[in-house]
């Protein structure tokens, strides 16, 4: 695994072999976090006036996003081939935290944060019948889910902060499948 700066890891763990009765495996984990910067400035949240209750910036904290740029990422590889038959699957995982929501949420809010996750799974089937011709069968899921939490003000910055969330989320899933057949069996 490798360590860096904003107590950032990066770790993998793979194994491949050959079985005895020909089945060739592959399997591959990783994980990555990283607290990110910890004291983030953004002169934009550090400007203007101060609101009818005499406050000044401090509600921004005068600009600066503290611990909120923080990073998870997991990814899982699996893949097994016997004979015509190949098995391959993969999945992903992340978490973002975001300090400012660009679509004018809460500045510095512990609760502002991405996640997005994948998945698919794929199983083929390939012959050669014979010198002419190859058939191939294969079929496949997917989906994907992402989902998120965005907090704004909903006083729109006059007068004390209503603090709503709003919840963001799509999810996502596909299959489906295909037969081939190649020959040359007609020339």
């Amino acid at each position: 695994g490798n360590y860096g700066s904003f107590n950032t890891t990066d770790t993998r763990a793979t194994y491949g072999k050959v079985l005895s009765n020909g089945t060739n495996m592959l399997l591959s984990a990783s994980e990555y976090r990283s607290s990110g910067v910890s004291n983030l400035f953004f002169p934009e949240f550090n400007q203007g006036a101060a609101n009818p209750n005499g406050e000044t910036n401090a509600l921004n904290n005068f600009g600066h996003a503290i611990n909120m740029d923080g990073e998870n990422a997991r990814h899982l590889f699996a893949k097994a081939q016997y004979n015509e038959f190949t098995f391959t699957s993969g999945y992903v995982d992340r978490s973002r935290q975001t300090p400012a929501d660009p679509a004018s949420g809460l500045f510095n809010d512990p609760g502002a944060y991405t996640h997005a996750s994948d998945y698919y799974g794929d199983f083929k089937y390939d012959k050669q019948l014979n010198s002419k011709t190859q058939l191939e069968v294969e079929g496949f899921d997917q989906w994907d889910a992402y989902h998120s939490e965005g907090p704004y003000d909903a006083n729109g910055g006059v007068g004390p902060v209503a603090r709503v969330v709003n919840y963001d989320a799509a999810y996502g899933n596909w299959w489906g499948g295909d037969v081939k057949l190649v020959t040359t069996a007609f020339n």
